[in-house]
C-alpha cells in the first residue's frame, strides 16, 4: 500500500539510511538529504537480508515544503545548524524528530522555543549498523527500534506519528517522558563511551573487569547530571544497576560497534566528559585523555 506521507531525513548517516529504507519498504516516500559536498550521491545499506542503494539529495535539488514529518539524524552538535538551514522551508505543524541525548537539552530548548509552530521530538534509534567503508552501512542482526517522544511533555502524538505505530508497534516506541529517558541515555553513553575510548577496550564487557573505575566515573556522571537538571527520575542505585545490566547485555560486542559513540565522545566533548570541571577528577582526566588521542588511535579509526 502506497502512503501519501513524505518523510524528510536530514543526515546521510547509518540511522538516516536505516529509516529511509524501512519507510521505503512500507510504501512511504522518503527524502534523504546529505551535504552538497558529498561525492557519492548514493548510500548503500545491507539490512533485513537485502542490499539496496539509497539516493542522497541536497537542496535545491528537491522541494521540502510538502513533507509530513522530518527526522534529523546528524551528530548532536550539528542539529541546530542543519535545522536553521532548512526550518524555513518546512510546513508548520509537522513533527520534527531529533536523534540526540540529554547533553543537548538546554541548547535544543532554546532553539525549539524560537520555533513553536512545530511538534518537536527527541529520539534515539537502537541498531547495530556498522560503516565498513564511507557510505556503506551494514547490519548483522537486523534488530532495530526507534524510540521517540515529545520534548515539551504536554504534547500528544500527531496523526502521522500514530500511523507509524500502527504500521509496526515493535519498531516504533513512544515514550511520553522522553526527556527523562534521554538524560539516562546521556549518562550511560558518557560512561561507556568515555571509558571504552580512553582505555581502548576490545569489547564492552571489559568494563566489568574495571568495576572500581566504572563506579567512580558513574558517580561523577550522576552528580554532573544532578547539577544540570537538579534531579533524576530514578535513584542512583537504580541507575547504576541499569548501567551494569546494559554492559552485561553488550559484553561480547566488539569495540568497533562503538566507533560512533567514541567519535561522539571526541567531537561532542563539551556535553560529555569535557563538560565536567576539575571538581569531577575522573571525568576531567578522561576528557583530557580523549582529546590527546591521535585520530589513528581511536577504535575503528
Amino acid at each position: 500500500m502506497v502512503s501519501s506521507t513524505t518523510i524528510l531525513i536530514l543526515g546521510n548517516t547509518p540511522e538516516g539510511a536505516l529509516l529511509a529504507s524501512y519507510w521505503k519498504e512500507r510504501g512511504i516516500r522518503t527524502l534523504l538529504l546529505g551535504r552538497k559536498r558529498d561525492q557519492n550521491p548514493f548510500t548503500r545499506l545491507e539490512a533485513w537480508g537485502r542490499s539496496e542503494s539509497l539516493e542522497v539529495k541536497a537542496l535545491p535539488q528537491i522541494e521540502i515544503f510538502h513533507v509530513s514529518a522530518a527526522v534529523v539524524t546528524v551528530q548532536s552538535f550539528d542539529i541546530i545548524g542543519i535545522l536553521a538551514r532548512h526550518i524555513h522551508y518546512l510546513p508548520a505543524g509537522i513533527p520534527i524528530l531529533c536523534l540526540t541525548h540529554g547533553g543537548m537539552e538546554k541548547k535544543l530548548a532554546q532553539f525549539f522555543s524560537q520555533h513553536p509552530k512545530f511538534a518537536w521530538r527527541i529520539a534515539t534509534c537502537e541498531h547495530d549498523l556498522q560503516e565498513p567503508t564511507p557510505g556503506f552501512f551494514r547490519s548483522t542482526t537486523s534488530q532495530f527500534r526507534l524510540i521517540w517522544g515529545p520534548f515539551f511533555s504536554q504534547e500528544e502524538k500527531t496523526v502521522v506519528e500514530v500511523e507509524w505505530e500502527h504500521v509496526d508497534p515493535h519498531f516504533f516506541h513512544w515514550v511520553p517522558q522522553m526527556v527523562r529517558e534521554q538524560r539516562v541515555r546521556w549518562l550511560y553513553e558518557l560512561i561507556i563511551g568515555s571509558l571504552t575510548a580512553a582505555q581502548q577496550l576490545k569489547t564492552c564487557g571489559e568494563l566489568l573487569d574495571r568495576m572500581d573505575v566504572l563506579a567512580q566515573v558513574f558517580a561523577e556522571g550522576y552528580q554532573l547530571g544532578q547539577e544540570w537538571w537538579q534531579e533524576w527520575a530514578q535513584s542512583e542505585d537504580k541507575l547504576y544497576e541499569g548501567l551494569i545490566s546494559l554492559i552485561s547485555k553488550r559484553a561480547n560486542i566488539p569495540s568497533l560497534m562503538y566507533e560512533q559513540t567514541v567519535r561522539k565522545q571526541r567531537t561532542e566533548n563539551e556535553v560529555f566528559a569535557g563538560a565536567a570541571s576539575e571538581k569531577y577528577p575522573h571525568l576531567w582526566e578522561l576528557a583530557k585523555k580523549i582529546e590527546r588521542m591521535p585520530q589513528s588511535n581511536q577504535m575503528g579509526g
